[in-house]
């Protein structure tokens, strides 16, 4: 039986060498030939097959490890040359994947420490006192009663809604005692409106959350209203 390898590489010459071989009455020979060389196709497209599926799969699919340029480079190159030993790509591959993890998670950074801040030191703290029941008070064994020995914090942020006060101006009037006469009074003082209620407080209020806040008038109107002015 003839050497396949000693028929051609390329196949016009193969179908020479084939066509020869019948010639010479061994068609047989010839048959055996082609099949083994149609199984030898078949292997290696089977290989290159499987390699593409790991390829796509690293690359495309739903894993998040995705492959790096460089080594799929090196891949689709090894596709061109001779068929590597069974688990041989697969080998390739998961060393291709672990690489890419180990990079990937060496270049990620540190997840910052999660907790919670304290509240603001400048804000005023007002102390709720909580204490166990009446009945709780008096120690079971002796029916003594207990004395505190301690005490947990905790802290939560409240709002106190700001809320409307009236100034009232009161001005003293003085006179000598004896003649009655010569009557001083306290100066009123100065008003941002003249015969206006507002004070400068409540206007300069009133043009912060308009100006700065972005809050219309017809808006603040409608808050004052509920407080009930």
């Amino acid at each position: 039986m003839s050497d396949t390898a000693s028929l051609g590489s390329t196949p016009a010459a193969l179908r020479e060498a084939l066509t020869a071989l019948v010639a010479q009455g061994q068609a047989d020979e010839a048959i055996e030939i082609a099949c083994q060389l149609l199984s030898r196709i078949h292997d290696r497209h089977r290989a290159l097959e499987l390699r593409l599926a790991h390829l796509l799969r690293h690359t495309y699919g739903r894993r998040s490890e995705k492959i790096h340029p460089d080594q799929l480079t090196f891949l689709l190159a090894a596709l061109s040359q001779k068929p590597e030993p069974e688990g041989k790509a697969e080998e390739l591959i998961a060393a291709a994947a672990l690489r890419r993890r180990t990079e990937r998670q060496r270049d990620q950074p540190r997840p910052k420490p999660t907790g919670r801040k304290p509240l603001p030191a400048h804000l005023p703290r007002e102390e709720v006192i909580h204490r166990p029941a009446e009945h709780e008070l008096a120690c079971p064994h002796c029916e003594q009663p207990r004395a505190c020995i301690g005490a947990e914090r905790s802290e939560v942020l409240d709002w106190v809604p700001a809320t409307f006060r009236v100034l009232v101006h009161v001005r003293e009037k003085y006179a000598c005692s004896s003649c009655r006469e010569g009557v001083v009074i306290a100066p009123l003082p100065d008003r941002v409106i003249d015969g206006g209620l507002p004070s400068a407080g409540l206007l300069g209020h009133v043009l912060v959350a308009k100006f700065r806040d972005h809050l219309p008038l017809n808006r603040q109107v409608a808050i004052y209203a509920r407080a009930g002015v």
